[in-house]
């Protein structure tokens, strides 16, 4: 179990060595470079995403206005023709 911890603080401190080594080479117009790409992607992704919900919104909404649309249509031509039906008196 020690020699476990031992190795696995060895792989943290040659990780922590490898960070400290490459943020040296990191000038900040790149890190600038890097955080800005970073951040257009997240924002590409929420509005993509966020249109991509209002377009289903509005998809469904439509939908359901037709459908409604259609079905006082009919109850509108049904309750026209039952007024002509004879019904035969008993």
């Amino acid at each position: 179990m020690e020699q476990r911890q031992s190795k696995y603080l060895r792989t943290l401190g040659e990780q922590f060595s490898f960070l400290v080594n490459k943020m040296t080479e990191i000038t900040f117009s790149k890190l600038f470079g890097i955080l800005m790409d970073a951040l257009m992607k997240i924002l590409k992704n929420y509005i993509f995403y966020t249109l991509l919900s209002i377009i289903q919104s509005n998809i469904f909404s439509f939908i359901v206005y037709i459908l409604l649309n259609t079905i006082k249509s009919i109850t509108k031509i049904i309750t026209k023709h039952i007024r002509y039906i004879k019904i035969p008196a008993k």
